[in-house]
Order: C-alpha cells, then structure tokens, then sequence
C-alpha cells in the first residue's frame, strides 16, 4: 500500500505535469495567435507597398503621358507655326513677284507710251516741217506769181490809163503835174459799174474831165485779154491814178 507520503509526490508530480502541459499549451495557443494576427499584418502591409507602387507607377504613368501629351501638342503646335510660317512666306514671295511684275509691266507700258509719244512727236514735226516747206514752197511760188501778176497787171493799168487819157478832153484850169484818184469797178467784159474820185487834184474841172474821160473809153476791150486770175486781184476794183501829160500845158 502505498503512503502517504508517495501520494504527496504523485499528486504533485501529476499537478507540476499538469501545470506543465497546461502552459505549454497556452504558450502554443499564444503562439498561435500571435502566428495568425502576425501573418495578415506582414500581408497587409506587403499589399499597401504594392499598392503605393502601383500609384506610384500610375502617376509617373500619367505623368509620361502628360508629358508625351504636352510633346506631340508642342509637336503639332511647332508643326503649324512652320506651315504657317511657310504660307506667310510663300505669300510674301508671291506678293512681291506680283509688285515687281507690276512694275515691269508699269514700266514698259511708261517706255511704249514714251516711245509712241516720242514717235507721235516726231511724226508732227515731220508733217509740219513737210507743211512749212510747202508752205514757203508755196509762198515762194506764189510770191513770184504775184509778183508776175503785178507786173502784167502794171502792163495792164497802163494800157487802161493811155486809152483814158486819148479820151480825156482837157479843160481850161487844168496845169500840168495835176493828178487825181480814181476808183473803178471793171466786170469781165471791160464795162465800168462804177467810177469816184477818190482823192482831188484840187480843181473841180480836172476831176470832172477825169470821170468823163473815163466813161467816154468804155467799154475796155483791153480787158478781155487779161488773165483772169490777174483780172480778179487787181482790176475788179482797183485804183487809177489819173495825170495825163498834155506838153501844151
């Protein structure tokens, strides 16, 4: 039989085992625990790293983008600046091509007017040199026509004034160097329309004999035999001056 005093120990030695096993297995229970809420914190932490790379990666991302955005806009913008840039040039390039074609063109319609001008000028001096010379041909010509017409026409009024002077009957109070001026208007056919003293002797009788002497000669057959053209300047109506020579006075 056992005592008493072996069943103190085995009570005891089976407590201390007991106690033993108990916080043995509180200390695995513990560690357990510890294992298990340990375990989601090292996970969650590992997924908010990988969660603050992905933003991370996200935004520089996004910030590429931006910035490749911005580029391509710079890119496009720089892209249009030059067509436009182009397009200016190109118009000023052509806008000056057109003012330096205006003014070639401005300036050879200026040489062709001056040159017609110069040729229009030329071509008037040369008429009116033309027109001058026949002018002084002309002049000339008739220069020394009239001067051939006055001389017949001298001839003529002497004829006139001799037959005159065969007609004239001379009166008491006439002297000798006493003259007067007659007018006569003559047609074609030697007949005179028309005879005045135009300018006196001084004595009545004499010019009175004049005018008789002058209507006693007509008709002048005379007049027939001078040229027309003579006749017309200068015996349609012309002049007589009347001083006949009589040696008995």
């Amino acid at each position: 039989m056992f005592s008493r005093t072996n069943l103190i120990a085995i009570g005891f030695s089976v407590f201390l085992h007991t106690l033993v096993i108990v916080l043995m297995s509180f200390s695995w229970s513990t560690s357990e625990a510890q294992k298990t809420v340990q375990r989601p914190n090292f996970v969650k932490a590992e997924l908010v790293e990988l969660k603050q790379k992905s933003t991370k990666a996200t935004q520089t991302k996004k910030s590429a983008n931006k910035i490749d955005m911005r580029r391509q806009q710079q890119r496009l913008e720089d892209e249009a600046r030059r067509k436009k840039d182009e397009q200016a040039r190109a118009a000023r390039i052509k806008k000056e091509a057109d003012e330096k074609k205006r003014k070639e063109e401005a300036a050879e319609k200026r040489r062709l007017e001056e040159n017609a001008r110069k040729e229009r000028e030329a071509e008037e001096q040369r008429m009116l040199t033309q027109r001058q010379f026949e002018q002084a041909l002309k002049a000339e010509e008739g220069l020394l026509l009239e001067e051939s017409y006055a001389t017949e026409a001298s001839s003529w009024q002497a004829v006139l004034a001799q037959r005159i002077e065969r007609n004239w009957s001379r009166p008491q109070s006439a002297r000798n160097g006493m003259r007067c001026e007659i007018s006569l208007n003559l047609v074609p056919n030697g007949h005179v329309v028309n005879a005045i003293i135009i300018k006196g002797s001084g004595d009545a009788a004499f010019d009175r004999s004049a005018l008789a002497a002058v209507e006693k000669a007509q008709p002048f057959p005379e007049v027939k035999d001078i040229p027309p053209e003579v006749f017309e300047r200068y015996f349609r109506k012309f002049t007589l001056l009347f001083s006949p020579m009589d040696r008995r006075l």
